[in-house]
């Protein structure tokens, strides 16, 4: 790397970049300092002084209103990376301030920019604006923006990670305010003349924000300098690395920040196998006969108040999901695996579980499927009916807000509960019904596959699909699906005579050219999850993935396992490599929950809210990692898989849970709409039952993936 201080009318300015060929990086402005009392301050620098081989130590010192500033700056220049360790000391006058930087591009030609577990797609800065993300919301605090026409990726990230954190000092209305914490900011500017990599300490979001409520209000912490005064340093790096594509560019950012600050698993009070143990023993209290031949298991409760408590609501991208009726809800897919969970029960526990697990079977295949192939996902034994996740008679259904002019449901919810009555059938009980019923809703998809080898994301009983709205419109939107039924065709093929399995293969491998060609090839994955309308999230990438590495298993064919891990490449980096400073007082807190392991959910809340369903996709993790050779998705999965089990209540803590077995839905890791009253850091919410599923099914594959798929029961 080569730095360059030019001198301008208003001071030394730097310029940093590659000693040839390749995009640099001017900071024209290097020091911004706003005030909370009002005005901002900015400067290039006073003076700049050699401090040993390729290393700068660049200064300036003002005076505003009474508070004497100095910022120090000190640039080294490494093969392909310029560190920045800045000092700012303040003292003088009350007040609170924030400094910022601005490192612009000049690269002609189209950018992708990338702010890992929030930022990836190109949709989410078509607009010119500021984005600017509180560390706490990211996976790791790093911005990326990628040149396609050098192939070069140019990162931001800050090397010092956040040491503590205070509640702002405001009241609900306030935007700027001041606030005694280390959690700075990371983002870019957007569709100028030269796009630009951004850093704030502390932090500032805009031009929009998700912190404070749902109009997207701008949120600016402002660090109180006090009696005292301020010293404080905080590191940064700007790296610049050859990347032939968007994802690759992606994933050497997040692999730098591993090995600059390398991630440590949370330390658990049992094992793996025990975690799984224990959910399967809290999972036996929620089964539940209530008619002759009708049984399931009643798992939206509120794992505070107990089995028989009805789940509290709660916000997703600000939309209130109300819970009302839902202890009587019985999900066959998504966050509800019903026919999993009776699966599990039986391959564990055997005997009366065996016993019940074919009610549990036979009752969806007899009140639930439909001559047509056409699956229904959800049951109210309240009503004595199926229920329509999208377009209900009777309105919105808890967290499933698809609004259809026809009443339908969604693929991936039909597509989970046939792959797990698929589980039943070779559980060795199997009934002619089970297997029919999963050969009928192959013919259901086939019959509804697109010319294109796509799927949309819903459907009605005839088999027309639902769009537009929270659906998605018809067209690359609205099939943000097609992934899902993957894995499910090769399964039920491998599960039929050999004469019987050459059209599911060719639906398969239809639908996996799609998602090559449409997201795969773009980086581009949307719509993944049910309950957020096609916002960016981890789930869409993570299907993607584990449908390319179904595809490889089946066929052998190489190109399936490349597009699996280009997809893996985007999917991994959801996950929290840094342990986000706790807030006092706040149930995490008192928990002693570190972030590290944890995945984001979708691109409103960034890593700021998380939740263990990635729990499902760490097999595909691991294998992928070891036919690929490259460790980094494997030990990202060993990450999340002990990570997410850190308040999973046990003998030795319950956390304030009613049992054993029991964990929240989720954890919030920063603030997400406070003045709306929706989630606060250090939250724990939902009382939705997949967290059995995810923490049984999925763990138990990570763990065969591992090579040891005991289950140890309490």
């Amino acid at each position: 790397m080569h730095i360059v201080f030019e001198q301008g009318a208003g001071g030394h300015v730097p310029s940093l970049g590659p000693t040839g060929a390749g995009p640099r990086l001017t900071l024209a402005t290097p020091i911004r300092c706003a005030r909370l009392r009002g005005g901002v301050d900015e400067f290039a620098y006073a003076d700049v002084t050699p401090d040993g081989p390729d290393a700068w130590v660049a200064t300036r010192s003002w005076e505003s209103d009474g508070l004497r500033i100095t910022v120090e700056d000190r640039y080294e220049a490494g093969d392909d990376v310029v560190r920045l360790v800045r000092r700012l000391r303040a003292s003088g006058a009350a007040d609170a301030i924030r400094v910022e930087l601005s490192a612009e591009l000049a690269e002609p030609g189209a950018v992708r920019y990338c702010a890992p577990a929030m930022v990836y797609s190109p949709v989410q800065h078509a607009e010119p604006g500021t984005q600017l993300f509180n560390d706490a919301r990211l996976a790791y605090p790093l911005v990326l923006v990628w040149a396609a026409s050098s192939a070069t990726g140019v990162t931001l990230l800050r090397t010092s990670l956040p040491g503590y954190d205070e509640a702002p000092e405001r009241v609900a209305g306030d935007s700027d305010y001041p606030q005694r914490t280390d959690i700075g900011a990371v983002g870019f500017a957007a569709g100028g003349e030269r796009p630009a990599l951004l850093a704030t300490w502390p932090y500032r979001e805009g031009d929009r924000s998700a912190l404070l409520d749902a109009e997207g209000t701008p949120a600016a912490a402002f660090h109180p300098v006090g009696p005292e005064g301020l010293d404080v340093t905080v590191a940064y790096a700007l790296t610049w690395r050859a990347a032939p594509t968007f994802a690759d560019a992606v994933a050497g950012a997040y692999a730098y920040a591993a090995q600059v600050n390398p991630p440590r698993p949370a330390d658990l009070p049992f094992t793996l196998e025990q975690a799984a143990g224990l959910r399967l023993a809290s999972l036996r209290h929620t089964y539940t006969e209530w008619a002759p031949g009708a049984a399931g298991f009643r798992m939206n409760f509120d794992p505070d108040r107990g089995y028989d408590a009805e789940a509290k609501a709660f916000g997703a991208s600000f939309t209130e999901h109300g819970m009302t009726g839902s202890h009587a809800i019985l999900e066959y897919g998504f966050t509800g695996r019903q026919l999993n969970a009776a699966a599990m029960l039986a391959e564990h526990f055997g005997g009366e579980w065996d016993e019940r697990a074919d009610k549990v079977a036979d009752f969806f295949v007899e009140r639930l499927a439909t001559p047509s192939g056409f699956l229904h996902t959800l049951y109210s034994i309240d009503k004595g009916r199926p229920l329509f996740s999208c377009g209900d008679p009777d309105g919105p259904v808890m967290h499933y807000l698809g609004a259809a002019e026809q009443p339908g449901t969604y693929l991936r919810m039909m597509t989970e509960a046939a792959g797990d009555l698929l589980l039943h059938h070779r559980r060795g009980r199997s009934r002619p019904a089970w297997l029919a019923t999963c050969v009928r809703f192959a013919d259901f998809l086939l019959a509804a596959q697109e010319p294109d080898g796509s799927w949309y994301r819903a459907y009605n009983p005839d088999g027309e699909p639902l769009d537009g709205g929270w659906l998605g419109a018809a067209g690359g939107e609205g099939k943000a699906s097609t992934a899902v039924p993957v894995p499910y065709l090769l399964a039920l093929a491998a599960a039929l005579p050999p004469g019987e399995r050459d059209r599911l293969v060719t639906a398969a491998r239809a639908a996996g050219e799609y998602v090559l060609r449409e997201q795969v090839a773009r980086d581009d994955y949307r719509g993944g999850t049910l309950d957020n309308p096609n916002v960016v999230d981890k789930e869409a990438a993570e299907l993607a993935m584990a449908a390319l590495l179904a595809l490889h298993d089946a066929t052998g064919d190489p190109k399936w396992l490349t597009g699996a891990e280009r997809a893996a490449k985007i999917a991994v980096t959801w996950h929290l490599l840094w342990d986000v400073p706790p807030r006092a007082g706040t149930r995490v807190a008192a928990a002693g929950v570190r972030s590290t392991g944890w995945g984001g959910i979708n691109s409103t809340w960034g890593a700021g809210v998380t939740d263990i369903y990635s729990l499902f996709f760490l097999d595909a993790f691991v294998t992928i990692g070891r036919r690929t050779g490259e460790p980094l998705y494997e030990t990202v999965a060993d990450l999340a898989a002990y990570g997410c089990q850190q308040i999973l209540s046990h003998d030795g803590d319950r956390f304030g849970f009613a049992d054993t077995g029991m964990q929240p839905e989720g954890i919030s890791f920063c603030d997400q709409g406070a003045d709306a009253g929706l989630i606060a850091k250090g939250d724990t919410w939902g009382g939705l039952g997949w967290p059995y599923t995810a923490g049984t099914y999925g763990l138990h594959r990570y763990l065969t993936a591992k090579g040891n798929a005991h289950v140890v029961h309490p």
